[in-house]
């Protein structure tokens, strides 16, 4: 309950809140919630949590698109890289439901997005960690269906993005990764070209 307040108070009181720190608190509050996460066993509660950076991340967006706290950017990368596997997940989706907030230095970690989606997507000992990969990966296309160089980019990823979504449908847990991949078929069709053989055999 306390995460959900904490999240409800940088939603909705950022300014009060958390511009009334003097510089050393800001950084300390930041870094404490980060090691928080990285402590936290309770799967229910580090969820919560990261939605409380999330949330603080999100505000520390400026108008210019300045990611005004990098360490969090690091360690996402982190935490999907080398996390355990339930710190994977909670990483990714976060990633997956804020791929924007690379901000205006996108550009600079495209090749650390990459690596790391790479790398999930090729965890064949986590079959949650390869399905939030996938969910990831479409949700930073959609976002970029207009950039060219960045679908270019990551376009040899849907050669393991694909057996994915087949093995979710066989699973026959939900149809989640299915729905993802048409709303990437409308959104931007050209990055499922190569994609057409596999797609049909699903």
């Amino acid at each position: 309950m306390a995460a959900g307040l904490l999240r409800q108070l940088i939603s909705d009181e950022f300014e009060d809140f958390y511009n009334q720190l003097i510089p050393d608190h800001q950084i300390l509050f930041k870094k404490e919630l980060l090691v928080t996460i990285q402590t936290e066993t309770q799967a229910g509660l580090r969820w919560k949590l990261f939605e409380v950076v999330s949330e603080l991340a999100r505000q520390l967006l400026d108008e210019e698109g300045n990611n005004l706290w990098p360490e969090f950017l690091r360690f996402l990368f982190e935490s999907a890289s080398n996390g355990t596997p339930e710190i994977k997940v909670d990483a990714l989706e976060t990633f997956g439901c804020m791929p924007g907030i690379f901000g205006n230095q996108q550009s600079q970690y495209l090749n650390g997005i990459k690596r790391v989606l790479q790398k999930c997507l090729a965890d064949c000992t986590n079959y949650p960690v390869r399905y939030q990969a996938v969910k990831s990966l479409i949700a930073f296309i959609i976002l970029n269906k207009d950039e060219e160089n960045v679908k270019c980019f990551f376009l040899s990823l849907t050669d393991r993005m694909i057996p994915i979504v087949s093995e979710s449908i066989q699973k026959q847990d939900d149809d989640t990764l299915l729905k993802c991949v048409v709303d990437l078929s409308e959104n931007a069709p050209a990055f499922l070209r190569r994609q057409i053989q596999p797609l049909m055999q699903i």
